[in-house]
């Protein structure tokens, strides 16, 4: 012997619990992929990077090595036959590699 007003009062509660639990459902997942979305669109930034061209090109020829026979302890006689490294000189160029992002 039931209540039949106290069975239609609990049937609206009831819905009226799922209607609340799903508008908090899809409001969750909207805030979700709109964070999601800002977190995304902050992380990845473009870059604008201005190339610098050269039109002067220097052409580098290496001199011609001095053959010794194997075994030998020769050493050269002059000092034109020494050889000796080019003097390295700082670049004004910023560096090639660039690291981060994929």
């Amino acid at each position: 012997m039931s209540n039949p007003q106290a069975a239609e009062i609990r049937d609206q509660a009831s819905r009226r619990v799922r209607r609340i639990t799903a508008a908090a459902i899809a409001a969750a997942t909207a805030l979700t992929a709109a964070f999601a979305g800002l977190a995304a669109a902050s992380t990845h930034t473009v870059k604008t990077v201005a190339k610098k061209t050269s039109t002067a090109t220097k052409t580098v020829t290496a001199p011609e090595p001095s053959l010794t026979p194997s075994g030998s302890t020769a050493t050269p006689s002059t000092p034109s036959e020494q050889q000796s490294s080019p003097a390295v000189t700082p670049s004004s160029e910023p560096p090639v590699a660039v690291t981060g992002g994929s």
